[in-house]
């Protein structure tokens, strides 16, 4: 989550469904430019069979994360240490992500289709955590350095 909008703890049930949607809904539409054509029945049933059982673990993977965030940030004194997840349709930012190698031919694959979903420099889906770390100086500045990057997938 890079977005900065303050987090409200009592809703993290309803950011994490949320986020989960999000994620499976774009992982669904990278999956059909793949595919060859079929009707909406059938991306429907499609779309039903490869998220219906992933849903409730993949939110619980996402408040379990949320909460080591809480406990590190919690735990470690020098440093606030979070993971951080680009949104879906985000700029790519080089510093804070690196792009997951799918291959050349999914890479082309991609190209065509890529207007659809966001265009170029844009995350298409983001794969893998990143995280960050962050302390506020004596003066009030805040520090902030990108331990890990987070993967995304994304056309450059």
């Amino acid at each position: 989550m890079t977005h900065n909008a303050m987090r409200v703890p009592e809703k993290d049930d309803e950011l994490a469904s949320e986020l989960v949607s999000q994620i499976f809904e774009n992982i669904f539409q990278l999956v059909a430019t793949l595919l060859p054509e079929t009707s909406v029945a059938d991306s429907l049933a499609l779309k039903d069979k490869l998220f219906s059982d992933l849903t409730e673990r993949a939110t619980k993977l996402l408040l379990d994360a949320i909460k080591l965030q809480d406990m590190v940030q919690r735990v470690y004194v020098s440093r606030d240490y979070f993971v951080f997840f680009p949104m879906m349709n985000s700029r790519f930012l080089k510093d804070e992500m690196a792009v997951l190698d799918l291959g050349p031919d999914a890479m082309k694959e991609l190209e065509g289709p890529v207007h659809h979903i966001g265009g170029r420099q844009t995350v298409l889906l983001p794969a893998g955590l990143g995280l960050k770390a962050q302390r506020i100086s004596t003066g009030g500045y805040r520090e902030e350095v990108v331990v890990k990057k987070a993967s995304v997938i994304a056309v450059l």
